[in-house]
């Protein structure tokens, strides 16, 4: 019998992980009347079910059994991961394995023939049924045309009595020859692009004629309108003239006159008259040109200020893209920055990452996860060592105080 260290087991475990010690005896007894087990040397199973018929019904003989024959020989071997403790062993070799396996799939087999064989059977029904049905409306789709054949060929006969379908002309004309048909049919054609042509030269000839009236309108209306501009400009140009004409004449008489000697045939009366008339007239000259003084004022004050609202409003408009594009460009360097510094964090995630891996391989010493794992082995069953002879972490001498939270 091997030891914990050895990984040659002589049966599979893979029904008796959680089956008891006193279980397996009676396992042991009705596999006797399911199927036989055989050892071999090499520490392998082999199962031996007696294979069911090919018929339907499945098979109701029991299944021989031989008494197994248990190879206590070690081979030194490994099992890949399969290897028990010394309990599991134990508990292995006295369980004796039932495998049911076959018999289960020769049962199925056999179901499946079975349903397959009445699928069959019923695909076979239908196909049949249709195809009965698919005879019958076949022969009443023959009966109904027969039918309709007969009636529209009476209704023929006593509807449309027969006539001639043929006749012979003895004195009909020769029939012409295809040339002549022909020059007719060019001769009309010809006349019909002759006449196409005609109407195009026609409309080509009035558009032509309809555009140069339409420019010796625009021209007549255009010397009218410059006439109309210079007569306009002319009686502009006179009324200006006049205007200054009298304006001169105006300023003639209200200029000082020269020193006259006293013995001027004029009296004293008459220059003092003489005089107020002209302080009249210097007066009212006076205030026409006040007026015309502050009138051009006003005129130069308003423009200053409708300047002075347009620089204005230039000023603001300059002054808001400027701010536009300074938060732009904040922007866009903000984004700039906030990339930058993503693809550095990301830069380094993947250098720490690539760090962290070669100190893993260090760590390793160049050997794989598997050649590690295999100075740790486990049994397959309990997940515990395979030096485990059955030993507990539970003192046997420790007992529990009521009320306290300890045990001792």
């Amino acid at each position: 019998m091997c030891k914990s260290k050895c990984s040659c087991k002589h049966v599979t475990q893979h029904h008796c992980d959680n089956l008891p010690t006193n279980s397996h005896q009676t396992t042991h007894v009705k596999a006797k009347e399911s199927l036989s087990v055989m050892y071999t040397n090499n520490g392998k199973v082999s199962v031996s079910t007696p294979r069911p018929d090919t018929s339907i019904s499945p098979p109701e003989a029991p299944p021989k059994f031989e008494e197994p024959h248990v190879d206590v020989s070690c081979s030194g071997h490994t099992r890949a991961g399969q290897e028990l403790c010394y309990l599991c062993m134990q508990r292995a070799q006295r369980n004796v394995p039932v495998y049911l396996r076959e018999q289960q799939q020769a049962e199925e087999k056999a179901q499946e023939k079975l349903l397959l064989l009445k699928e069959q059977q019923r695909d076979k029904q239908c196909m049949e049924e249709e195809q009965v049905k698919l005879n019958e409306q076949r022969e009443h789709a023959k009966q109904v045309a027969t039918f309709n054949l007969q009636m529209s060929e009476k209704k023929e006969k006593t509807n449309c009595p027969l006539y001639p379908t043929s006749f012979i002309f003895p004195a009909r004309p020769l029939t012409p020859a295809k040339r002549v048909q022909q020059h007719r049919y060019m001769n009309d054609l010809q006349s019909q692009i002759e006449s196409r042509r005609q109407h195009e030269a026609r409309d080509q000839q009035n558009r032509l004629l309809m555009e140069r009236l339409n420019q010796v309108q625009l021209v007549q209306e255009i010397a009218l309108q410059k006439a109309q501009q210079l007569q306009r400009k002319h009686e502009k140009t006179k009324h200006y003239k006049r205007a200054l004409d009298t304006q001169v004449g105006e300023k003639t008489y209200t200029d000082r006159p020269e020193r006259q000697a006293d013995n001027s045939g004029f009296s004293r009366y008459e220059t003092a008259a003489r005089n107020t008339e002209s302080r009249e007239r210097a007066q009212k000259l006076f205030q026409v040109n006040f007026s015309a003084a502050t009138q051009r004022k006003k005129e130069e004050l308003h423009n200053h200020w409708a300047q002075l609202e347009k620089e204005r409003e230039m000023l603001q408009h300059n002054k808001t893209q400027l701010i536009l594009d300074r938060i732009n460009h904040f922007e866009k360097r903000r984004d700039i920055s906030k990339s930058l510094e993503n693809e550095w964090s990301y830069s380094v995630k993947l250098k720490h990452q690539r760090e962290e891996e070669e100190r893993r391989f260090l760590r390793s010493a160049g050997q794989l996860l598997v050649d590690k794992l295999s100075q740790y082995r486990r049994c397959c069953q309990c997940k515990r060592r395979t030096t485990n002879f059955g030993e507990t972490n539970i003192w046997k001498d420790s007992h529990y105080l009521s009320g306290s939270q300890f045990m001792i």
